[in-house]
């Protein structure tokens, strides 16, 4: 078990706020500030600047917030492991995002189910952001993510290199993303990993989602999908999500000029785990 004054830190840490964390704790703001300076004085050094009313992490703040998310989470993993060795059913739990979750995971599930038989398996399926937030909580082990992520915080191994493209109802000559921009867009919600991916494109080419005609913004891909189909606007996303529209003829890739786009699938997990060994295992049966 962890020191108690660890989450008091991970709480002010969530919030950057003192009052805030104290509430969410049920402690009152001064057990906070008692907790933070005796992490303070433990580590010898300032974890938090504050600027008026705002209150920032430090850098040293920021490595010991980074070590102390990945040692919560290996407690929980560890306490079901423990669990497990005591005759308790365990419980495997990880993440994917929408489009891995629905065209990727499900026809690799086979290994995964023989192996842990004798375990609940649990897949969170949710955008990239969710699922980061769920293994710093130790509510998911890992997660297979598409989208950007801060490499000082989780190891990665890349599970494939996918195409990312356009779509429309309609067959296109050859265009550059500038002539698309009278296209109502159809999006995924911020915090998707589809999302972030579209905007990095649009921003290397110095434009943005509000440059083209209009928006739709929906958190599903079949309904992205259907929604372009019958020539409501168009949209991107991995190719691997409209592979079965493409060749059935219900939806065309559009011939980009600045093509192609190429990103990852990464599977992720919390840096420095002492469970990296066993992750590692389960990336070989999903990749395999």
């Amino acid at each position: 078990m962890l020191d108690y004054r660890i989450y008091t830190f991970l709480s002010v840490c969530k919030h950057m706020s003192f009052t805030k964390a104290s509430e969410e704790l049920n402690i009152t703001q001064p057990a906070v500030s008692q907790h933070i300076k005796y992490l303070e004085s433990f580590y010898d050094t300032k974890l938090f600047s504050f600027c008026g009313k705002k209150t920032e992490i430090t850098k040293e703040g920021q490595m010991i917030l980074n070590a102390l998310t990945t040692m919560v989470h290996d407690s929980i993993h560890l306490k079901e492991a423990v669990s497990l060795e005591k005759g308790k059913r365990k419980q495997l739990s990880f993440g994917a995002t929408l489009t891995i979750g629905e065209y990727v995971v499900p026809y690799h599930m086979k290994k995964i189910m023989e192996e842990f038989a004798a375990e609940d398996i649990n897949i969170k399926i949710a955008n990239t952001n969710e699922l980061l937030e769920s293994i710093n909580d130790g509510s998911v082990d890992f997660a297979v993510v598409e989208g950007y992520f801060n490499k000082r915080e989780y190891d990665c191994l890349t599970y494939s290199t996918e195409d990312f493209i356009g779509v429309a109802s309609y067959k296109t000559g050859r265009l550059s993303l500038e002539e698309l921009l009278n296209e109502r867009i159809i999006i995924r919600e911020k915090g998707s990993g589809t999302r972030a991916v579209f905007e990095n494109i649009l921003a290397s080419h110095n434009l943005s989602v509000n440059d083209f005609r209009g928006s739709v913004i929906i958190n599903n891909i079949n309904a992205i999908k259907k929604m372009v189909s019958i020539g409501m606007g168009i949209t991107f996303l991995y190719k691997r999500a409209v592979l079965e529209e493409l060749e059935r003829g219900e939806l065309f890739e559009i011939d980009i000029k600045d093509a192609p786009f190429k990103y990852n699938f990464t599977f992720i997990w919390r840096k420095n785990s002492i469970y990296k060994d066993f992750y590692v295992k389960v990336f070989g049966m999903l990749k395999n």
